[in-house]
Parts: structure tokens; sequence; C-alpha cells
């Protein structure tokens, strides 16, 4: 199984809660045969999920940090300015008030 998109990963996750819940039940029960075989088949099957959860989750990452092409090099988003944070102001190449004093002057 590999998962492809967004969707896949947000339902296998999904898929990982609920085969934990049924893990942390499963403990809960006396300890039997069958219950010991159906324990280690639900800790197999849920380290396969979070394996492809990492898989994907680091491909995704790659992928993201990549260029997208010759030319288009991009700032990294962590640099971006944000709007809690913008970017500061140039200062003005004269003062505001410059042409009141120049005309004053002379």
């Amino acid at each position: 199984m590999n998962l492809e998109n967004d969707q896949q990963l947000l339902s296998t996750q999904r898929k990982l809660a609920l085969l934990e819940e049924q893990i942390a039940n499963a403990k809960d029960r006396p300890p039997t045969p069958n219950n010991l075989e159906s324990l280690q088949s639900l800790a197999q099957t849920a380290n396969q999920l979070r394996e492809e959860i990492i898989r994907y989750q680091s491909q995704h990452k790659r992928r993201a940090s990549k260029p997208t092409g010759r030319g288009s090099r991009r700032r990294p988003e962590a640099l971006l300015p944000s709007p809690a944070h913008p970017e500061p102001a140039l200062p003005p190449k004269f003062p505001p008030n410059f042409h009141i004093l120049y005309l004053t002057r002379s």
C-alpha cells in the first residue's frame, strides 16, 4: 500500500487510531492464545500503517522542498513575511518634510 494524496493519509490516520483503540481493548482481555494472535496481528497492521504514514510524510516534505524549475527560485516559507511579522518598510530617500526645509532655506 502506497499513500498517494492527503485524503488517503487522513483515512490511514483514522484507521490507525481505530486499530490502536482495538489494541488497547485486546490488552484488557484475558490472555488466551487466540487473543494473543489477534493482538499480534493488530500490532503488525498498526506498524505497517505507521510506516506508510511516515513514508508519505517524508516524500511529501522532499517534494515540497525541491525547486519547481529553472528560474523559479522561491524563498523558503519560513523567510516569507507573514501578516503578524511584515517586512520592514524601506526608509525614504529624503525626510518627509524635505521639500518644506529645502524651500524655506533659500
